[in-house]
């Protein structure tokens, strides 16, 4: 007995190919989500909206919760105290620091350009920071904290964003506080390579 014919049976491929390829693609945007490349040329896009959940009464991605909370289970396995000092910014919170910043320089005398140029030198310009991107997070802690945090914070998905031998190709100075989650894959071959994200990524596309 035949249930459906030929024209339905069609039907049901093309609709069950199409779930599936839109299921890839949510699956592939995901991925460069983790990969998106904030810097001081490249602001974060219009329409980047990560989905930020509160931990331990910080803000970050939802991609980093559970990884983070792997990670700090072993620092605190091994008796190694730290504090997160920034998480997810919005570029609207940038916004309102870039401004405070450029209005006490303003009453130091500073013309509106040297104002400008003062608070630039300082805080990241609204946009350009990565913390709008939930993905990155500041440690702050001792010598045993950034020493373990750079031997080992890649098995966790997290790389150091900042390192000491990459200042001409990121544009900022050695970072030992700031690391930035890109998922464990990436992370591992960054660090295998010995790689900053910008080089990772122009390797990856060609």
């Amino acid at each position: 007995m035949v249930l459906f014919g030929s024209d339905t049976i069609r039907k049901i491929i093309i609709l069950s190919l199409t779930f599936i390829l839109s299921i890839l693609v949510i699956i592939s945007n995901k991925e460069n989500d983790l990969l998106i490349l904030v810097n001081y040329n490249n602001p974060i896009r219009k329409g980047f909206s990560p989905n930020i959940q509160s931990y331990n009464g910080i803000l970050l991605a939802k991609e980093v919760v559970k990884p983070l909370k792997e990670m700090e289970q072993e620092l605190k396995n091994r008796n190694i105290k730290y504090k997160i000092t920034e998480a997810y910014v919005s570029v609207k919170m940038q916004e309102i620091r870039f401004k405070n910043l450029v209005n006490k320089y303003l009453k130091k005398n500073l013309t509106k350009k040297e104002a400008l140029k003062k608070a630039a030198s300082i805080q990241i310009l609204p946009r350009y920071s990565e913390h709008h991107t939930g993905l990155s997070i500041d440690f702050e802690g001792d010598k045993e904290l950034y020493n373990w945090l750079e031997s080992n914070a890649y098995k966790y998905g997290f790389i150091l964003r900042y390192p000491k031998d990459k200042k001409s190709i990121t544009k900022y100075e050695y970072n030992k506080m700031h690391y930035r989650y890109v998922g464990k894959s990436p992370a591992r071959k960054i660090r295998k390579n010995n790689l900053c994200l910008e080089e990772y990524l122009s390797k990856e596309e060609k």
